[in-house]
């Protein structure tokens, strides 16, 4: 990554942490709400058999309802965990309900020992900082999520308050993107993404015709410029 790259990146960062520092408690219930009742028109979280999602911190989407009701209908939800600050991330089984504790990074994870190996996710749910009609994902800045999604298959599925989608977020050759982005307003597909995967091609064209069913219309054309 180029300073300039970087540079953009860290200042993106402040700006969009000022932001989140001052959304309220009330906003982020509402927006929580609001943004997992998208995801269960969303036929492929839906109908997913395996789930690798996240569980927030006081300033991100809450999807606690939604994997919830996935996990009563017999979905596997895995989580990120890390064992220590410079470590990867791996995959934990998580069932509602059960034990965490706070990881390295003060990010509460499943309090069981072991991890999965690339598990077989149908659909991956990533939080950001902020992203971009093209999919691209601005982290935190340490790598974790790109080096843990590389590994993971999945239709990738941003999820963040509206405000955190930019026209445009920088990026490098390491970045991961998403094929979706699903905020308390609005459901984008995203016009860049993974195109290797016919699969997952194919999947998010369904998805168009599957979400102007179970959603507002107006709701499902809804697109950043």
């Amino acid at each position: 990554m180029t300073a300039d790259i970087s540079t953009l990146k860290n200042d993106l960062r402040e700006t969009i942490r000022r932001r989140l520092n001052a959304v309220g408690a009330e906003t982020v219930t509402a927006a929580s709400r609001a943004v997992s009742s998208r995801l269960a028109h969303l036929a492929s979280a839906r109908e997913a058999k395996c789930i690798g999602a996240y569980l927030a911190t006081r300033h991100e989407i809450d999807l606690e309802a939604f994997l919830t009701a996935a996990a009563r209908r017999g979905c596997t939800i895995v989580v990120p965990a890390t064992e220590k600050r410079d470590g990867p991330y791996l995959w934990k089984e998580f069932q509602p309900g059960q034990p965490l504790e706070d990881g390295p990074h003060g990010i509460r994870q499943p309090a069981v020992p072991g991890h999965l190996d690339r598990p077989p996710c149908d659909i991956v749910l990533v939080p950001a900082m902020a992203f971009d009609p093209s999919g691209h994902r601005l982290g935190h800045g340490g790598g974790h999520y790109d080096r843990l999604l590389a590994e993971t298959p999945g239709l990738r599925v941003g999820v963040a308050f509206d405000f955190q989608l930019l026209p445009s977020v920088p990026s490098g050759e390491h970045d991961q993107p998403v094929d979706l982005i699903v905020t308390e307003r609005r459901l984008i597909t995203c016009r860049g993404g993974p195109a290797a995967d016919s699969n997952v091609n194919s999947t998010i064209n369904n998805e168009k015709t599957k979400t102007k069913k179970n959603v507002p219309p107006a709701a499902a054309r809804r697109r950043l410029p």
